[in-house]
């Protein structure tokens, strides 16, 4: 898992090098909050293929933004994934994953969530007839951290985003192996963690779920 970030207002662009080791699909993760939709990112000049875009608003009116994208690749490829933001977003981040040996892009699912107070949690039932691999994001307005939950999800990567006030947001990235049959995967607020005290203490998160076999 590769990740890039820049936790400023007024990001226009992330780029981040990838080379791919073995043949399947290439996913790219993106976050952000504000603005509009990105355009769609490329991989070595090519367009990758848009799987979801979810969005919410917080409480003071900042939209909160996720966004799955995937592209066929075989090893060898190599070049730089690079994705454009809308002018006035901030906290952004981009992740990138290569499902090794997938030859289908099965599905997408996206939830979303509002929590007053906390703790946050988000989570979906993905079902599949068939062994798969479940590739997750969670786009967060929360200043705390958060754990996966469900049986097998595993977290790949946590962009660094330092904190400047609340409501800064977090980022995660994850994967599932998961067999025939329905699974619940989901993102939730680690106990270990206590948020500091606000009057504004609501947290939104967009959830996506890709699945590969």
């Amino acid at each position: 898992m590769q990740t890039a970030a820049d936790p400023h207002w007024g990001v226009r662009v992330l780029s981040l090098p990838h080379q791919v080791a073995a043949s399947g699909f290439l996913v790219v993760s993106a976050s952000w909050f504000e603005g509009t939709p990105a355009n769609n990112p490329t991989f070595n000049g090519t367009n990758l293929i848009l799987m979801a875009h979810a969005q919410t608003t917080i409480a003071r009116l900042r939209i909160v933004h996720g966004a799955m994208y995937y592209l066929p690749v075989t090893a060898g490829q190599s070049g730089d994934i690079q994705i454009t933001y809308p002018a006035n977003a901030n906290r952004a981040s981009l992740s990138a994953v290569t499902v090794a040996g997938a030859t289908s892009m099965v599905g997408v699912q996206t939830a979303l969530a509002n929590v007053s107070p906390s703790p946050l949690t988000v989570d979906m039932r993905v079902a599949v007839s068939a062994p798969a691999m479940v590739i997750t994001l969670l786009s967060s307005s929360a200043q705390i951290d958060s754990v996966v939950t469900g049986t097998g999800h595993i977290e790949d990567s946590n962009p660094t985003l330092p904190l400047l006030s609340f409501h800064d947001g977090r980022t995660y990235t994850g994967h599932a192996a998961v067999g025939t049959g329905t699974h619940t995967v989901g993102y939730a607020q680690d106990p270990a963690h206590s948020p500091p005290p606000s009057p504004q203490l609501i947290y939104d998160a967009v959830m996506l779920a890709g699945i590969f076999r």
